[in-house]
């Protein structure tokens, strides 16, 4: 939820609605290549949504959708990093969350990054957390 929309994902569908009175912005069907995954909403403004395939392998996508209801991009996540944690944010066009190496004694194992929403690429990456 941000201060111009409030946003939901079902099985099939994510909607937007306008926050002062509840009525329906736009509803859109699922990108395709989200198949039958795991998805949450990691951002509200930009509205990104991040979805996870099944499987130790599954692949990681991120979908940006414009103001109506549009993918504007649909990118995969890093491989090396096996999911992205919330809280997340978008500053110019990067979206700046935690990443989770898959690797639990990896001296990467929690780092904040920076992902290029317009490539995919991971642009930068902190200092290991803890």
């Amino acid at each position: 939820m941000s201060g111009r929309r409030i946003a939901s994902i079902s099985e099939k569908h994510v909607e937007s609605v306008d926050p002062e009175d509840g009525a329906e912005r736009w509803r859109s069907p699922l990108p395709g290549e989200a198949g039958n995954r795991d998805m949450w909403i990691m951002c509200a403004d930009p509205l990104v949504v991040a979805s996870t395939g099944h499987g130790r392998r599954g692949e990681r996508r991120i979908f940006v959708f414009d103001d109506s209801g549009n993918v504007t991009a649909s990118l995969s996540l890093p491989s090396a990093y096996r999911e992205v944690a919330l809280p997340a944010a978008v500053v110019n066009g990067v979206l700046v969350t935690g990443l989770v190496h898959p690797d639990d004694s990896s001296d990467e194992f929690a780092r904040i990054g920076g992902i290029d929403l317009s490539t995919g690429k991971l642009r930068w990456k902190g200092a290991p957390a803890g």
